[in-house]
């Protein structure tokens, strides 16, 4: 016969009173029954617990050490009844959370703040990823909510929640005419080099930039590609071009280097919107809490100037 966990808990409870009766009474059922479970344990186990006599119960050495190994058994048994309810509950467990650069600044923070104040047992793992990538991943399982900068093509099962906004500014050295602008035109690039996103990093923020450019009647000089902001800005200081920068690294100060708004008329890129983006599924109920973090934050505002 298997040991079972009644087994072992009738067993603790006559270990701890040293009296079957008393015992009984503590677990709720009749004294013959509880006899009868601790002889089923006795003879599954091949050895006697208990030394009985008509005034006395004792445990036996062996008892004595199963006493120690069953409660440490039962304790383990609770921990994992506990564990398995708090991350059916959403309260425990981790999340793959993927992103875009922007994010970083500002909206990612404000979500995580919320989030681990309400929910501090939950591991959030984070992945910075081609939005291609992204959406790979958030298909498979693999990231259970990602933040994208723009509105694109995305599978119908995707769903999408507006988060806020993010400016486009453009980094100047600091030597450069351009630098002593207050604002600068996006017209005012048409024979400048620029340093930019890799388009199969954020092919559709890419695409926005081209198109709105060649409306204008120009194609950009792209003269080199990261899609890193700090290096971004190290080029540009160190006179390689004019970089483009989103969200509040264009709060960043770096030597030689001046941050200039771009302002346009409507239909050009001079800012763009922030989404979270899921896939609705029951596989990771701790989803459910991110979502409300995510809810829960300020209505995103329309930025005043133009937005994409």
């Amino acid at each position: 016969m298997a040991v079972e966990l009644h087994h072992l808990r009738h067993f603790v409870a006559v270990a701890e009173d040293l009296n079957f009766s008393r015992a009984a009474r503590r677990l709720c059922i009749a004294q013959p029954a509880l006899s009868q479970s601790i002889k089923r344990l006795e003879v599954s186990l091949g050895l006697e617990l208990f030394v009985r006599s008509r005034t006395n119960v004792e445990l036996t050495p062996a008892g004595h050490a199963f006493l120690v190994e069953t409660k440490a058994t039962l304790l383990q048994v609770e921990r994992a009844e506990l564990t398995a309810r708090r991350v059916a509950s959403g309260e425990q467990g981790s999340l793959r959370l993927g992103y875009v650069t922007p994010a970083v600044f500002e909206i990612l923070p404000a979500i995580i703040r919320s989030f681990s104040r309400e929910s501090p047992d939950v591991e959030v793992i984070f992945e910075e990823l081609p939005v291609e990538d992204q959406i790979d991943k958030l298909r498979g399982g693999d990231i259970d909510l990602r933040i994208i900068m723009g509105r694109r093509e995305l599978p119908p099962e995707v769903h999408l929640h507006l988060i806020g906004h993010v400016d486009v500014a453009a980094a100047v050295p600091s030597t450069w005419p351009l630098a002593r602008r207050e604002q600068i035109r996006l017209k005012d690039l048409r024979h400048q080099p620029l340093i930019m996103v890799p388009r199969e990093r954020h092919p559709d923020i890419y695409d926005d930039f081209m198109a709105a450019c060649r409306r204008l009647g120009f194609s950009p000089t792209v003269a080199h590609r990261t899609s890193n902001p700090m290096t971004t800005l190290s080029l540009v200081a160190g006179g390689m071009g004019i970089g483009l920068v989103a969200g509040a690294s264009t709060s960043f100060w770096v030597r030689d280097v001046t941050i200039v708004p771009i302002v346009d008329s409507p239909g050009d890129p001079i800012a763009r919107s922030m989404f979270a983006a899921w896939i609705p599924r029951a596989q990771n109920p701790a989803l459910e809490r991110l979502l409300s973090s995510v809810m829960a934050l300020p209505p995103a505002t329309r930025p005043q100037r133009h937005e994409t």
